[in-house]
């Protein structure tokens, strides 16, 4: 390795190093408290209302129209308890119960927003990496 390729290994290895204490210490995450809510397309919502409310019991607090203004219902929320719901996507091009998103609670979603952008950029830092030093690599076997 030549003077160059080691200046830039050691600059790009200094970059992805933790800023501080806190930067290194996994531990700072807050804890998933549980699930909030797990989201769905269904094709046909009549049906998934009679599954949930009634053959399982859960309640329909509240739902929103469709897109446009054109009547029915776009989104139905099933509650399952004070902190859990599902959300009943009505559309048919979908597919039937395939996923949209889970939503997770935590004890502190300040905190959760600033480990997860730190652990994305981590991430992604190490991946520029390796691209930098394969890149170093190809040239210096020129």
């Amino acid at each position: 390795m030549n003077w160059s390729t080691f200046a830039l290994t050691a600059a790009i290895v200094g970059a992805t190093l933790p800023l501080s204490a806190a930067d290194a210490d996994v531990s700072s995450r807050p804890k998933i408290l549980g699930v909030a809510h797990l989201a769905i397309y269904v094709k046909d919502l009549d049906k998934t209302r009679k599954f949930y409310e009634d053959f399982l019991g859960y309640g329909e607090p509240f739902t929103l129209p469709k897109k446009g203004g054109g009547g029915g219902v776009r989104i139905a929320f099933v509650k399952v308890n004070d902190n859990q719901y599902f959300e009943i996507f009505n559309e048919a091009d979908r597919g039937e119960g395939q996923l949209n998103h889970i939503s997770f609670y935590t004890d502190n979603a300040d905190r959760m927003l600033k480990n997860l952008v730190r652990v994305y950029n981590r991430t992604r830092q190490a991946a520029i990496t390796t691209e930098l030093c394969d890149i170093v690599n190809g040239a210096s076997a020129i």
